[in-house]
């Protein structure tokens, strides 16, 4: 095969008849088949601009590695958005660190570069957790919180008058208060066996230090329970002294100025007329007596009327 081809493109064709009369091969045409042999003979002998590559697809060249592409584009820092770019192993470590990164901030923000600061506006009720506050205003609120005297100002008057307040205790150390309704209350251990109920005829225990238990025995009433819910073992308020609110017995009505005494439901008192004459109060009813009923309820159940206790 020759070494090189002179030409590369095919000559024109004859326009003699192959065969002459005579019978013989057209020596143009000879010449012609011989030129076009040449042509042929040679790798890349055919002109790349006449080949039809119609159909033709990358996967047809043996040999297609990347590194033989032409004008392969770096990646630019721009918003072109077309997807025509290729980027390096650094590159795409650089990116993949930063989506990846956890600890720190890589971005070095600080506060000062937030946009659209809310400021804490202490007027509004708007509940939207969006706004910032200085240490000062903290260190307000936290100075009102740690305060132990009467930050507010209030009164005895406004502290005991009806509405919300109107449960205070005023403790007097922890162990002693006074109640809104005039009693004077201690605060002792439950040792009922269940959770306390306010107006409860309560006695001393017998079992334990400080506790009271339920009064089951018509006599020996010594407090009232002033709270519910309270657990057993758990420290409670009694009123031991003034007016208590005391639960009556079911079916009984409470009438002021009545006699108060135990009843024979176990922690109940009854408002009854008391017995009349001099000596009529015999020993027992004497050591039932828990005081005086000072307001007047009709019966039901679980009905609380006010009593100035008085225990014998």
């Amino acid at each position: 095969m020759p070494s090189e081809n002179p030409q590369t493109t095919l000559p024109p064709v004859p326009r003699e008849p192959i065969v002459s009369s005579g019978g013989q091969t057209s020596a143009q045409w000879t010449r012609w088949l011989q030129q076009v042999q040449r042509v042929l003979s040679f790798a890349g002998g055919i002109a790349w601009g006449i080949v039809n590559k119609a159909g033709s697809r990358l996967t047809d060249i043996t040999i297609r590695t990347h590194a033989m592409l032409q004008d392969v584009l770096g990646w630019v820092n721009d918003a072109d958005d077309a997807q025509v770019r290729h980027i390096s192993n650094a590159d795409g470590k650089v990116w993949q660190d930063h989506v990846d990164e956890t600890d720190g901030n890589p971005h070095g923000t600080d506060h000062a570069m937030l946009d659209e600061i809310a400021e804490l506006d202490p007027t509004s009720t708007d509940a939207t957790k969006d706004r910032h506050l200085s240490d000062a205003q903290a260190k307000v609120w936290q100075d009102h919180t740690e305060a132990t005297d009467n930050p507010h100002t209030t009164t005895l008057d406004q502290a005991t008058a009806a509405g919300a307040n109107s449960s205070i205790l005023f403790s007097c150390g922890g162990k002693v208060a006074f109640t809104p309704e005039g009693g004077l209350a201690v605060k002792l251990t439950n040792r009922t066996g269940a959770a306390s109920v306010k107006g409860s005829v309560l006695t001393m225990s017998t079992a334990y230090d400080a506790a009271f238990a339920l009064q089951t025995a018509e006599f020996d009433g010594v407090a009232v329970a002033y709270e519910s819910g309270i657990a057993d073992g758990a420290e409670s308020w009694v009123v031991v002294s003034g007016i208590a609110e005391v639960l009556l017995k079911d079916g009984t009505a409470a009438t002021h100025g009545a006699w108060t005494k135990c009843a024979d439901t176990d922690g109940r008192a009854e408002a009854t007329i008391p017995p009349s004459g001099i000596g009529a109060l015999s020993t027992a009813d004497h050591f039932k007596e828990i005081g005086h009923c000072i307001e007047s309820k009709a019966a039901g159940t679980d009905v609380l009327a006010k009593v100035v206790l008085h225990w014998n």
